[in-house]
């Protein structure tokens, strides 16, 4: 077991992962870290109409989006009216369709 630990040991010290002497990977190279990137976030300004011309901006994007938002609704409830009266006449018929089927029956069972 003594041999043994000596050669865990000195597999250990070739194995070192910190490029430490006895470093056996000594030709791989990790790649360089990531260069800082500049924000994309758009820097404060102290000035107020600037400021005021981005609310502006935002203001009219939330326009147009509640815009879109309203039709949307609309065609979501004209679509959900037009599906309720479409299965309103489906149903229609097929209690039509079943009343037809009972009176066959019981003529039927009359003879």
């Amino acid at each position: 077991m003594v041999n043994g630990g000596e050669a865990e040991n000195s597999n250990a010290s070739e194995l070192s992962v910190t490029g430490v002497e006895g470093d056996v990977d000594n030709d791989t190279e990790l790649p360089p870290p990531p260069s800082p990137q500049d924000c994309s976030s758009p820097v404060p300004s102290a000035s107020v109409s600037s400021r005021q011309a981005r609310r502006g901006k935002r203001q009219h994007e939330n326009e147009e989006l509640w815009e879109y938002m309203e039709k949307a609704d609309d065609k979501f409830l004209q679509l959900n009216k037009d599906m309720t009266a479409k299965m309103e006449t489906d149903t229609s018929a097929l209690l039509g369709l079943m009343a037809r089927m009972v009176a066959v029956m019981e003529a039927q069972a009359k003879k």
